[in-house]
């Protein structure tokens, strides 16, 4: 909600397959686009099982990076296969785009190395929300 016009984004849902939400490319922010997307997101539920998977985080990623963006959120509530790493190491080897991760309601500190360790060598931010952060609590 946050963007403005002059920024442009796309999303990719993971579960057990990766899925766009919205066109496969990178959308300018507009107040259309942003409505349009809000509501197709709606429409979208967590389901599956993919904790410890490689081949839907995979695809996910390479998707992104073939939209040529500067900056990747990945967000997650669970573990990912550690080949992750060395395939975003290789689809990012000039480091020229940064990711940061995000932990989301579950507290594992696996899971959480993982994200933070992913963040920190594609020059990104790691950080953790909250059941009570997504609710708009203190």
């Amino acid at each position: 909600g946050n963007l403005v016009p002059v920024q442009f984004f796309s999303m990719i849902m993971v579960s057990e397959s990766a899925t766009f939400v919205g066109p496969d490319h990178l959308q300018r922010a507009t107040n259309d686009t942003k409505q349009l997307f809000a509501e197709k997101i709606a429409g979208f539920h967590a389901e599956g099982y993919n904790d410890d998977l490689l081949p839907p985080f995979q695809d996910a990623f390479q998707k992104a990076f073939a939209m040529k963006p500067e900056l990747i959120y990945f967000l997650t509530d669970g573990h990912f296969d550690p080949q992750l790493m060395g395939v975003i190491d290789r689809l990012n080897k000039n480091h020229k785009v940064r990711i940061n991760t995000l932990a989301f309601v579950n507290h594992d500190a696996s899971y959480e190395a993982q994200l933070q360790l992913l963040a920190k060598r594609n020059g990104g931010k790691y950080r953790f929300i909250s059941a009570q952060d997504v609710a708009g609590g203190p």
